[in-house]
């Protein structure tokens, strides 16, 4: 992955790893790193420790 960092836009490039703890529960770790994600039922990141975290469900489209 590619880090820009803001504002002074420096590159840095940065190895990661993904590991499927259960269902809705993903670890992520790089060189400075390492948390667990929480997942909603699509697979989009919902919690992200010291980061961020959704407030509200994502909308949802009714039509049939």
């Amino acid at each position: 992955m590619t880090w820009i960092d803001v504002p002074s836009l420096a590159v840095e490039r940065i190895a990661q790893r993904y590991d499927l703890r259960r269902p809705g529960l993903l670890r992520y770790s790089d060189s400075s790193f390492a948390g667990e994600l929480g997942l909603d039922d699509d697979g989009f990141v919902v919690r992200y420790p010291g980061l961020a975290e959704r407030m509200h469900p994502p909308l949802r489209d009714n039509r049939p």
